[in-house]
């Protein structure tokens, strides 16, 4: 009966100290790899000449003569 009891308070205790490695080394890889700052959207319109999609605010010119955007 002892034996068994030890048993379970030795794994309950592995487990126990398994999470916080977990949880230490999960803590040091968010402090090495801080998160990216998001970018702000932009909304896209397509071209109504090759079709390919846009910036809305300020569209760039395709490599077509006959590109609408300037």
């Amino acid at each position: 009966m002892l034996t068994k009891l030890l048993l379970t308070l030795a794994v309950v205790l592995a487990v126990l100290y398994g999470f916080r490695a977990f949880a230490r080394l999960a803590a040091a890889k968010r402090r090495l790899n801080p998160p990216r700052a998001r970018l702000p959207a932009e909304d896209l319109v397509k071209c109504p000449t090759c079709g390919t999609f846009v910036a809305a605010a300020s569209p760039s010119r395709c490599d077509r003569s006959d590109c609408p955007y300037s």
